[in-house]
């Protein structure tokens, strides 16, 4: 009996000595948080708190995470006494709607939003222009909430407000924005996205200048023409000025559409012979203005016929206009060896025609350029399809004559050409 008194005492004390340092691990959830609150299908939720072990001893702790009173996650956490370590767990809810969270004692809430009606207006905006984008937010849950909304340009945020939608309702959320470069553009609100073109802006280029005709006698009209390009995206109006030694003359508007282009024309004349600087925006042509001549019958440009003796070419000009008459040879029917210069209802003899071959070119007009060697006025250019042969020998010579606009002498076919074809003079 005695023994088992001792016993029983002996328990005792070690009963209290255990009650004195402690019963083991105990554990306590606290700082529950959700983050974020409010957020898109599909979005990533953050479910965050403490666990500590309030205990003196070690021991493992199972925490479950419910949503909606459905355990979804739990994790087993070893925790030594007095310590405490960060809970985490991580939701995606595609149903819009309130979620209720519950870790340990503790309970939350956050709310996934509804989206749709998504809109960029306009599609396409100049650079500088405004354009608003907008979706609708549907709260389906029936407490209200605040959601942060972000308007990401190319992946990056250029703007963010927060919105808050009241239970059971739509709201409207809205972004306008000025893009500051053309080019084409993910924009993207509330999870949904679109395309948007910013156009280049109007820029104009003179693409081509001339005028016509040129060179031109002094106090006749001359044709200016420019063609004009819209080398930018957007619509545009400019302004087209000649300018005349850098005076400006005359001044036309247009409007162009993105890569379009336009001929526009403009008239003017001098008084007074000489070069003059035509140009639009930086582009230059330089027209001469002449003081037409009329050379008299038989001058001659250039004379290289040598060695004959008493073969000659007698040309006669039965026109009403003035020619100018071009031997070549037949080795060379590019090369001129003479010119001679022929006024209407005239003639004149090439004396001394040395031995060959010749092919006869000629060019008609009138107001001769004495500088460019050339007629500004109702100009033709032929060549006559026969060649003509000189021999001479101490007998006997050759003698052609050729009759311009009559049925006398030589009347071969001609053929009529253009300017590039004709032998140069100058």
């Amino acid at each position: 009996m005695k023994r088992i008194c001792n016993l029983l005492i002996a328990l005792l004390v070690l009963s209290l000595t255990m009650g004195a340092v402690g019963c083991g691990a105990k554990f306590v959830v606290s700082s529950l948080g959700v983050s974020p609150e409010a957020c898109l299908a599909g979005d990533t939720v953050v479910v965050s708190a403490t666990l500590t072990n309030a205990g003196n001893t070690e021991g493992e702790y199972v925490a479950e995470l419910s949503v909606n009173g459905v355990t979804e996650q739990s994790e087993t956490l070893a925790l030594g006494p007095k310590s405490s370590q960060p809970l985490s767990f991580t939701l995606t809810k595609r149903e819009p709607g309130r979620y209720d969270v519950q870790l340990g004692e503790l309970t939350a809430s956050f709310t996934v939003l509804g989206t749709g009606n998504f809109g960029i207006s306009p599609s396409e905006v100049e650079v500088g222009q405004p354009v608003t984008v907008s979706a609708d937010l549907h709260n389906v849950a029936e407490t209200e909430t605040t959601y942060h909304s972000s308007l990401l340009w190319q992946g990056k945020e250029v703007e963010a407000k927060d919105v808050t939608v009241a239970g059971s309702s739509r709201k409207r959320v809205t972004f306008t924005w000025a893009p500051a470069a053309s080019g084409t553009y993910e924009v993207e609100l509330l999870g949904l996205s679109g395309s948007l073109k910013v156009l280049k802006p109007a820029e104009f280029k003179i693409v081509n200048l001339d005028i016509a005709p040129n060179p031109v006698k002094v106090g006749k009209q001359v044709t200016i023409t420019a063609t004009i390009k819209n080398v930018g995206e957007a619509t545009g109006t400019y302004d087209a000025s000649l300018l005349v030694d850098g005076a400006v003359l005359q001044t036309t508007e247009v409007t162009l559409a993105g890569g379009a282009t336009e001929t526009v024309s403009f008239s003017a004349s001098k008084d007074s012979p000489g070069n003059y600087s035509i140009g639009i925006d930086g582009q230059e042509v330089t027209l001469r203005v002449v003081q037409p001549v009329q050379p008299p019958t038989g001058t001659y440009f250039l004379n290289k016929l040598s060695g004959g003796r008493k073969s000659r070419l007698r040309l006669k000009n039965r026109r009403e206009l003035d020619i100018v008459v071009v031997l070549c040879s037949s080795q060379q029917p590019n090369t001129p060896l003479a010119a001679v210069y022929v006024q209407a209802n005239a003639s004149h003899t090439v004396m001394k025609v040395p031995e060959d071959t010749y092919v006869l070119y000629y060019a008609l007009g009138q107001d001769w350029d004495d500088e460019a060697k050339k007629f500004l006025e109702e100009v033709g250019y032929y060549r006559f399809s026969d060649e003509f042969r000189f021999s001479e020998s101490s007998s006997s010579y050759t003698i052609w004559t050729v009759t311009f606009g009559g049925v006398e002498g030589a009347g071969a076919p001609v053929g009529t050409m253009n300017e590039d074809e004709f032998p140069r003079l100058g």
